[in-house]
């Protein structure tokens, strides 16, 4: 019974979750316009931010208010990171979001 719950709260989580990424998709703010464009390279560097955060903070905060301020620190420095990166002429370059077949025309 205890898995089947679990299922369940997955797929419900799931299913909240897409329907909030319709409804921020239909607005078009600036905001969310914003985090789009820069959400792969959020994406490279959040990961790393937690580890830090976890490790600098681990049994000094109670686990929800870690888990909270884990998301909310590496959501804001690897979106700060990401705009930072996407300002400079050269690190842009290098983190970009083309692939081979995007970027070149393929000769017939």
């Amino acid at each position: 019974m205890n898995f089947i719950l679990r299922i369940a709260g997955s797929l419900i989580a799931f299913v909240v979750f897409v329907k909030l990424g319709y409804v921020l998709y239909a607005k078009q703010s600036k905001i969310i316009n914003s985090i789009m464009k820069h959400n792969f390279e959020m994406f490279l560097f959040h990961q790393q931010i937690i580890y830090v955060c976890l490790l600098s903070l681990n049994g000094i905060l109670p686990p929800a208010i870690h888990a909270i301020f884990n998301f909310i620190i590496s959501f804001i420095l690897s979106y700060a990171i990401s705009v930072g990166i996407s300002k400079t002429k050269y690190l842009s370059k290098v983190i970009k979001k083309k692939t081979f077949l995007t970027s070149k025309k393929l000769k017939n």
